[in-house]
């Protein structure tokens, strides 16, 4: 992905035992749910990744149950994370 702050090799994302797991690359910016991610760390259904400056990504698992309402009010919470911190 070419875009701005993403590194060529910016985390990796391993699935294992059923469970995901994130790991940011040294000296990148990852953050899960607007919190930073320094060491690996499990992610789960709709969690939102940024990667970089504004590469906003949504984990849909599929085979999950969506909850519509749910999704929009825990998507809602992150809109202004990053002026408030």
């Amino acid at each position: 992905m070419n875009a701005l702050g993403i590194m060529k090799r910016h985390c990796t994302i391993v699935s294992k035992g059923g469970q995901i797991f994130i790991t940011p690359k040294q000296d990148c910016r990852l953050y899960v749910n607007g919190l930073i991610v320094a060491d690996k760390k499990q992610i789960k259904h709709l969690d939102r990744i940024t990667l970089g400056h504004a590469n906003t990504f949504k984990l849909i698992i599929p085979g999950q149950k969506i909850d519509l309402m749910q999704a929009v009010a825990r998507y809602g919470q992150f809109l202004d994370d990053r002026l408030n911190s």
